[in-house]
């Protein structure tokens, strides 16, 4: 029984190391998508001049942004009447693989998001667009040199449990 416990507690300690690598994985991967909504973004404003709620409506469809969740709740918020900048800013909030300065943006994104003209929306893509290539940039680094490393130390201090504890 010993033994079996042991074996479970370096595993869980391997599986913490995993856990870490894919969430650095999977902030560079949502930071992508993020990236292409804003470059979306702009295009569908620039060239179709779509009002902010069909734009909204566009991007939640859109397959390729499907992991970022908070289109659709933004709309779902929309949809049961609240002001779309309130249901942009409520539909963050909710979401819970976007945080911290990741959410910043988004947040920054929706206070401009149909308030101004289309130069000025266009602006707004093309900054925060900008904002989350250098976050991405980052990010890509971060996972470059932590995810192999949290894996490695996970599988470590597993063995290192199982040995000590033996």
């Amino acid at each position: 029984m010993k033994i079996l416990s042991l074996i479970t507690m370096g595993l869980a300690c391997a599986m913490i190391g995993r856990y870490v690598a894919y969430r650095l994985s999977r902030r560079v991967r949502i930071l992508e998508k993020i990236a292409l909504m804003f470059e979306i973004a702009e295009n569908e404003i620039r060239f179709l001049n779509r009002p902010t709620f069909e734009l909204i409506e566009l991007l939640s469809k859109k397959d390729e942004l499907a992991e970022l969740v908070f289109l659709k709740k933004c709309l779902d918020h929309a949809n049961d009447g609240r002001d779309i900048n309130d249901a942009w800013v409520q539909a963050i909030h909710e979401s819970e693989n976007i945080d911290g300065e990741d959410a910043c943006i988004l947040y920054s994104f929706g206070e401009s998001l149909g308030r101004s003209d289309a130069d000025g929306q266009i602006a707004s893509c093309r900054y925060h667009e900008k904002l989350t290539e250098e976050r991405l940039a980052e990010a890509r680094e971060k996972r470059k040199h932590y995810a192999s490393l949290a894996c490695g130390l996970g599988m470590l201090s597993g063995i290192g449990v199982f040995i000590i504890l033996f």
